[in-house]
């Protein structure tokens, strides 16, 4: 009796399927300590963005026409780099 082609690559298949089942847990297991630092850090890099913003806020209230004056000329300087 001969096996169709559909149930000779059954096997070959399930080999297949197998192997990437396995290769997905390898790279489940090896992104885990990353996700974990990240998700610990998180809170870290938000804190350190708000300052950067507060302190970044805080001097254009205290220096408005320094801050318009570094303003204008960084964006001459891009406007010739990049045109």
């Amino acid at each position: 009796m001969n096996k169709s082609a559909s149930e000779n690559a059954l096997p070959a298949i399930d080999r297949v399927a197998t192997m990437a089942h396995h290769a997905v847990d390898k790279a489940a297991v090896a992104a885990a300590p990353t996700a974990e630092w990240l998700s610990e850090q998180g809170d870290s890099l938000k804190a350190t963005q708000k300052k950067l913003l507060t302190g970044a806020t805080d001097y254009v209230t205290a220096n408005p026409y320094t801050s318009i004056g570094v303003a204008v000329v960084a964006g001459f300087l891009l406007s010739r780099i990049f045109h």
